[in-house]
């Protein structure tokens, strides 16, 4: 048996839009609307570093910021990994680091979106995948805070998707649930 935070976190969310499976693709992977519209909202957290922006050779982009809050930072690193017509996937890495720990605690996310065209117009798939990585990922087999970290990759994996699908919406028009 599986301790919780082993697992990875999975979340999937569905969205209809009215416009083609390609165009809303190139939409939300469009390097320049992207860096134009990275005012993502951080609440109490500040910006302490970046955000610094690099286009990749396959057309994607890489992004890099450092949030603080309190005592805690995290570092944010996110990789367009695989660009098509109708999907991409994309690879979020966090660092989170907090004053009194020795190290910091990483965990890794995926997001895949797939547009398929249907009733003349898109379903928007939205999966997120979460899992512990490094030392953290080591402590969580031996028993530390495991439902806590699995609590917490879980709420990770569902911002993700409520993040995307909220650029979709503000984008298309889409009708809120």
């Amino acid at each position: 048996m599986w301790l919780p935070a082993v697992r990875r976190a999975r979340h999937t969310d569905t969205l209809w839009v009215q416009a083609r499976p390609e165009d809303v693709i190139r939409w939300l992977s469009d390097p320049n609307r992207r860096q134009q519209a990275h005012h993502a909202y951080t609440g109490p957290w500040k910006l302490a570093e970046g955000p610094t922006f690099a286009l990749l050779t396959s057309g994607g982009l890489r992004m890099h910021y450092t949030v603080h809050y309190s005592k805690s930072t995290t570092t944010v690193e996110v990789f367009d990994e695989h660009l098509a017509d109708r999907s991409f996937t994309r690879r979020i890495v966090l660092v989170h680091r907090q004053a009194e720990a020795r190290r910091p605690a990483t965990a890794v996310a995926r997001l895949r979106v797939d547009a398929t065209e249907e009733r003349g117009g898109s379903t928007v798939i939205v999966r997120a995948l979460a899992h512990l990585a490094g030392r953290v990922r080591l402590f969580t087999l031996l028993g530390f805070r495991d439902a806590a970290y699995a609590n917490a990759m879980a709420h990770q994996a569902q911002d993700i998707c409520q993040q995307v699908l909220g650029a979709i919406r503000e984008g298309f028009g889409a009708p809120k649930p």
